[in-house]
C-alpha cells in the first residue's frame, strides 16, 4: 500500500559564515549606493571586506576544529556549503493534489495480482493466475481495509503448521542498534533514533510481535504501508515516468526483513544464479564488467569472430513481480509453508544460461546477453534471446524495447552490416556505445568512457578550487578530492585503465596533476593507482571461493618461479585487458596462474636469456661451495698433523668452531643474495 505525497520546494542554503553584523553592513552598503555617496560607499566596502574575511576565517577554524575532533559529517556539510557542491531541490510547478494523485496512480499501476494485458498469450486459470505454475494454496482471510489498524486475526480458524523460524531478543536488539538514526520516519511516525535508543526496552516486545507475525502468516497493514517520495531522474522532469519513487517504510518492518533475510540467505544460496553479481558479499559492479569484458576479449582473440552484446531494460521489474509466481519459486526450494506465505521479496530466477560462446549475466535487474558469433553463425545467440523473452513473458515481466540497446564488436576487415534483433515486433537499436553499470562500453577502445570521466572530473575540479579559496587545510582539501574527484576518475578503473590509449591516459594524469597543485601535495597518478587496485581485485578473487572468476585465477604452486604465467594472447587488445595485464603488477610472493589459458613457451621463466643467466649463476655458486669444502678439508688435515705445535686439542676445537661460524655466515650471505636476485627478476 502506498500513500501519495505532494512535492515541496526547497529554499536556498544560506552561507553559514554570514552573521548579523555582515547583513547590517550589506544593508548599509545598499543605502550608500542608493544615496549616491561615493565616500561612504568606499568606507562601507572596506569594512565589509574586512568583516567578511574575519567571518570566513572564523568559520574555517571552526571546521578544522571539528575535523580534529573527527566530526566528519559536520565537516562534509560545511565543505558542501562552501563549494556549492550539493544536489539542488526540484521545485514543483504548482504542487497541487492533482499532480500528487497522478504520480500516485502511475507508481501503483502494477499493484495488481492479475497479469498484464501486454501478455495475452499466457494460459490462465479461473482465478487469473498462470496455469503452468503449481496450484497455489488456499489464500488466507484478507486484512482490514483500514491502513492504520492491524488486521483482525480469527482465533477459530484451522491450526497453522509451525515453522522452524523464530527470533530471540538478542537478535532483535542487535538489529535495532544497527539502525541509522538520521533516516526519516515511516508512515507509522516511529523514528529510528527512538528505536535505537530504546532497543533494550523494546527488543522483547518486538520479538513477540515478529514471532507472531511469522507464526500467523500475517503482516500488519501499517508495516506494509509506504510513503512514496518522487525523486526526479532528469534535470527538468515532464512526465510521471521522469520520476523515481522512493518508498519510506516502517523501520520496524525493516528490522524484521533483515532478520528474515539472515535466515533465508543460506537456504536460497544453492539456487541462486552464479551469473547474478548483485546481492553477493565482496562482489561489485567491477566484477560484473570484468567478467563481461573477459568473455568479449577472449572471443575476439579468435579469427572471424564477432561479439554481440544486448542490454535489456525492464519496466518496473520489482513492481511487476506476482506473489503467486514467487510462491511457486519458493515452494520449489522446499521452504517452510508459513514462511513462503509471508515472504514478499523476489530472491532468484529460473532462467540460467552459460556456454563457451553465449552467456546471460545479471546485476540485479540489469540483464545482459553476450554472444560470440563465429563465421556469421548467430543461431545460438538469437535462440538465447528468444528463450529469455519467452521466460520474461511466463514470469509476467515487461520489456521496454525502446530502451533496449545492442553493441556489435567486429574487427574483421570484410565485415557486413549486422542485422538487428526483433523483439515484440520492434528492432533493437544497434548503438556504438552504452552506459552499463556506470561504465561507458564501446568497441573496446574506451574513448567514450574516458571522455565522460574527464568531463565529469573537470567540472568537479571547480568545486575543489572554490574550497581552496577558503584557505582550508590541506587535509580537508585531500578529503574533498578523494570523495568528489577521485571517486569519479577511478570508478571501476580496473576494468578499463589497462586498455585505454596513451593520449587518454595522459589527459587523466594531467587532470590529476592539476588537482594535486590545488590540494598542495603529490597525488597518485593513474598507473600507480591502477596497479594497487588490480592487486587488491586479484586478491579478492583468489580468497573468495564463491567468486565466478576464482577457478580462472588460482595460486601457482611452484617453488622456483617468481613470475606470473602469461596467457596466450593473439591480439594486443586482449593482452591489455584485466587478466593478462595483472601479471605485470601482482607481487612475486603471491604467485598465480590462469587456468584454461595457454602460455608462451619462452615465458615460463623469463625467456632464453634469463635462463642462461640463471644457469651461469648456479654454476658459480657450485664452484664456490666446492672450493670452500676443499679448503676446510685441507685445514683439518694440517690441524691433525701439527696439533702439538698449534696448541693441542683445545686449540684445534677453537679453530674448528671459528671455521663453522665463518661457513654459516657465508651461507647466510649467499641465501640473502639469491633472494634479492629473485626479487629483482
Amino acid at each position: 500500500m502506498a500513500l501519495a505525497v505532494g512535492m515541496h520546494s526547497l529554499s536556498n542554503t544560506l552561507y553559514l559564515w554570514v552573521t548579523s553584523d555582515l547583513k547590517a553592513l550589506l544593508n548599509e552598503k545598499k543605502r550608500a549606493f542608493t544615496a549616491g555617496d561615493p565616500a561612504e560607499l568606499r568606507r562601507v566596502q572596506r569594512e565589509l571586506k574586512r568583516s567578511l574575511k574575519e567571518s570566513k576565517d572564523a568559520y574555517r577554524k571552526k571546521l578544522e576544529e571539528r575535523l580534529e575532533r573527527n566530526q566528519t559529517r559536520d565537516v562534509w556539510s560545511g565543505m558542501r556549503t562552501i563549494t556549492g557542491f550539493q544536489k539542488k531541490g526540484i521545485r514543483s510547478a504548482d504542487g497541487n493534489m492533482d499532480q500528487a494523485n497522478e504520480l500516485n496512480q502511475f507508481f501503483n499501476r502494477f499493484d495488481s495480482s492479475s497479469p498484464s494485458p501486454s501478455c495475452p498469450n499466457i494460459p490462465l486459470d479461473n482465478n487469473g493466475s498462470p496455469s503452468h505454475l503449481p496450484e497455489p494454496r488456499t489464500p488466507l482471510p484478507t486484512s482490514s481495509p483500514s491502513p492504520l489498524l492491524t488486521p483482525y486475526i480469527d482465533t477459530n480458524m484451522s491450526p497453522i503448521p509451525p515453522t522452524g523460524l523464530s527470533f530471540t531478543s538478542g537478535q532483535v536488539r542487535r538489529e535495532l542498534e544497527r539502525l541509522n538514526q538520521r533516516k526519516a520516519a515511516g508512515p507509522d511516525g516511529i523514528s529510528p533514533q527512538m528505536l535505537r535508543n530504546c532497543s533494550r526496552q523494546l527488543c522483547g516486545i518486538l520479538q513477540h510481535l515478529f514471532n507472531q507475525s511469522i507464526h500467523l502468516q500475517r503482516i500488519p497493514v501499517l508495516w506494509k504501508t509506504s510513503c512514496l517520495v518522487p525523486v526526479p531522474k532528469k534535470t527538468h522532469p515532464v512526465a510521471p515516468s521522469d520520476y523515481r519513487p522512493i518508498a519510506l517504510t516502517s523501520h520496524i518492518m525493516k528490522v524484521m526483513e533483515r532478520l528474515v533475510l539472515s535466515h533465508l540467505r543460506p537456504l536460497v544460496s544453492p539456487f541462486q544464479d552464479p551469473l547474478q553479481f548483485a546481492y553477493q558479499p565482496k562482489v561489485g559492479v567491477d566484477d560484473a564488467v570484468i567478467y563481461l569484458l573477459k568473455r568479449a576479449y577472449s572471443s575476439l582473440d579468435r579469427l572471424n569472430t564477432t561479439v554481440r552484446v544486448m542490454f535489456f531494460d525492464f519496466s518496473s521489474a520489482f513492481n511487476t513481480i506476482q506473489p503467486r509466481l514467487l510462491r511457486a519459486k519458493l515452494e520449489k526450494m522446499q521452504m517452510d509453508a508459513p514462511l513462503v506465505s509471508w515472504i514478499e521479496d523476489y530472491l532468484t530466477a529460473d532462467l540460467q544460461y552459460h556456454s563457451e560462446t553465449c552467456h546471460l549475466q545479471k546485476y540485479s535487474d540489469d540483464t545482459v546477453i553476450v554472444g560470440c558469433v563465429e563465421n556469421g553463425q548467430e543461431d545460438e545467440y538469437r535462440d538465447l534471446v528468444e528463450s529469455f523473452v519467452r521466460w520474461r513473458r511466463e514470469n509476467l515481466l515487461q520489456l521496454n524495447v525502446t530502451k533496449m540497446k545492442e553493441i556489435v564488436v567486429d574487427f574483421s576487415k570484410s565485415k557486413s552490416p549486422p542485422s538487428p534483433v526483433c523483439i515484440s515486433g520492434k528492432d533493437v537499436e544497434i548503438v556504438p556505445s552504452y552506459r552499463f553499470l556506470g561504465v561507458q562500453l564501446d568497441k573496446l577502445e574506451w574513448s567514450t568512457n574516458t571522455d565522460a570521466v574527464y568531463k565529469k572530473a573537470m567540472s568537479r575540479l571547480y568545486f575543489l578550487r572554490r574550497l581552496r579559496s577558503f584557505s582550508v587545510c590541506s587535509r580537508m582539501l585531500h578529503m574533498f578530492y578523494q570523495c568528489v574527484m577521485a571517486s569519479t576518475i577511478f570508478f571501476a578503473v580496473v576494468c578499463w585503465a589497462a586498455g585505454i590509449k596513451a593520449k587518454d591516459a595522459n589527459r587523466l594524469n594531467k587532470l590529476i596533476k592539476k588537482a594535486g597543485s590545488v590540494v598542495g601535495c603529490k597525488l597518485a597518478n593513474l598507473d600507480k593507482l591502477v596497479r594497487g587496485r588490480m592487486v587488491l581485485k586479484v586478491r579478492t578473487i583468489l580468497y573468495n571461493p564463491s567468486h565466478l572468476l576464482h577457478n580462472t585465477v588460482d595460486k601457482l604452486r611452484s617453488s622456483f618461479s617468481s613470475r606470473l604465467l602469461q596467457p596466450r594472447c593473439s591480439k594486443e587488445r586482449y593482452r591489455k585487458s584485466f587478466l593478462p595485464s595483472v601479471k605485470l603488477f601482482f607481487p612475486a610472493k603471491e604467485q598465480v596462474t590462469f587456468r584454461g589459458l595457454q602460455r608462451f613457451k619462452g615465458d615460463r621463466r623469463g625467456g632464453r636469456q634469463e635462463r642462461r643467466k640463471r644457469r651461469g649463476e648456479r654454476q658459480e655458486r657450485r664452484k664456490t661451495e666446492r672450493r670452500k669444502t676443499e679448503e676446510e678439508k685441507t685445514g683439518e688435515e694440517e690441524d691433525m698433523r701439527g696439533g702439538r705445535q698449534r696448541g693441542g686439542r683445545q686449540e684445534r676445537r677453537k679453530r674448528r668452531g671459528e671455521r663453522q661460524e665463518r661457513r654459516k655466515t657465508e651461507e647466510e650471505e649467499d641465501r640473502r643474495g639469491r633472494r634479492q636476485e629473485r626479487r629483482k627478476t
